[in-house]
């Protein structure tokens, strides 16, 4: 059974109405949890300092703790944004405020009875731990035989950040044949303002000159207007318009067939609203499923206003996606130890033509019929860039 719910009673503390089977053992009203399992099933509790843990709607049906055993390997399954919120609050406090709590704790825990009892104690000194400061890892850019080397700010608004050096361009930059922009507008007011086809040709240009300058060439061609809920493909635009009255195998149905006659090396670039909009999830991913599973159209989802005013550093990291989709090869690591050379991590790899194998399961909630699927990606060059992956349920 689940456990709902950790009470902050003890045993001897919290009280029910007492059966009528215990009434001449017990002729009181109420009945404590402590002596109900003392009385009805003869268990005397070693650790009554133990509070009570809660099972069933809203944790009424509470039991001692010592009583359950408990399973491992259960999912916590955060149901609301509410509590997804208190969890990441809870997690992720500033380092003193964190620190004042574990010593609130280490008091605590030589106080508490419960401790003694199970023989804990904490020393009143916190022991401090050297940690390990691993080498700053720096990237290589192209061209291969003379590389540009970012390295990560040191400080500033970017700091940690590796910054493009000029005059880089990606090792190897992916081929595209043919570029489409997927519009994806929302239903209501906010339609016609996702429709900016000004603002969107201001986004498109600003991308395709900071890809021109990484050598990836993007062509998409000039943009128009369209209406209406068919995919429709007109040269040289290469515009398309979706309006969220489809349904996810509308979508899919008039992407595959829209896009099953251009052709190898094909991008799409689909433009979608900045709040998530449920009524998109299943068409959003009909693209995905539909492109790149059936067809290979490469995809690449960017919200609206993102795109129209790009934050700093957004074209970088939207590229970085798009070439390594492309089939491209951004950078390599080049993470050098003192005195010069290559950790010896990167040396063993680069020693010999190496496979680097990751994999990954992923399972349903506990009690689906759904099956988990499992996922294998292997490198196939040497800067461990390129991926061919697996996927099967």
């Amino acid at each position: 059974r689940p456990l709902t719910d950790v009470s902050d009673k003890l045993p001897r503390e919290h009280c029910f109405e007492t059966p009528p089977e215990l009434s001449q053992q017990h002729p009181a009203a109420e009945i404590s949890v402590q002596e109900f399992f003392r009385l009805r099933y003869g268990i005397t509790l070693q650790y009554p300092e133990l509070v009570l843990v809660g099972f069933g709607k809203g944790g009424r049906n509470l039991v001692p703790m010592e009583l359950c055993d408990f399973v491992g390997g259960e999912a916590a399954r955060l149901a609301t944004a509410d509590e997804r919120s208190k969890l990441v609050k809870e997690t992720s406090q500033p380092p003193a405020q964190r620190l004042e709590e574990i010593r609130t704790l280490q008091r605590d825990v030589g106080r508490d009875a419960t401790c003694r009892a199970f023989g804990l104690e904490v020393g009143p000194l916190l022991d401090n731990v050297p940690g390990r400061v691993l080498p700053v890892m720096s990237l290589g850019y192209g061209p291969e035989n003379n590389p540009r080397v970012a390295i990560p700010e040191a400080g500033g608004k970017f700091r940690g950040n590796w910054r493009t050096p000029p005059g880089a361009t990606y090792i190897r930059p992916g081929n595209v044949q043919r570029c489409v922009v997927g519009l994806f507008p929302p239903s209501g007011k906010d339609h016609q303002h996702f429709l900016d086809v000004g603002g969107l040709q201001r986004g498109l240009s600003g991308l395709i000159a900071d890809a021109g300058k990484l050598g990836l060439n993007l062509d998409f061609g000039p943009l128009v207007r369209l209406e209406g809920r068919e995919v429709r493909l007109q040269d040289p635009s290469l515009l398309m318009c979706l309006r969220d009255t489809s349904s996810a195998e509308e979508v899919e149905q008039e992407l595959a067939r829209a896009f099953g006659e251009l052709g190898d090396n094909v991008l799409l670039l689909a433009i979608i609203p900045d709040q998530n909009n449920n009524a998109w999830q299943h068409p959003i991913r009909a693209t995905n499923k539909a492109l790149c599973s059936r067809i290979g159209i490469a995809v690449q989802h960017c919200k609206v206003n993102k795109f129209k005013s790009p934050p700093p550093g957004y074209w970088s990291n939207l590229l970085d996606k798009l070439n390594l989709k492309a089939l491209g090869t951004n950078y390599y690591p080049l993470c050098e130890v003192p005195g010069g050379g290559l950790q010896p991590g990167l040396q063993l790899l680069r020693a010999c033509p190496t496979l680097l194998l990751g994999c990954d399961v992923h399972h349903a909630a506990p009690g689906s019929s759904r099956p988990s699927y499992g996922a294998l990606v292997g490198t196939m060059d040497k800067f461990f860039s390129s991926h061919y992956t697996e996927v099967r349920a």
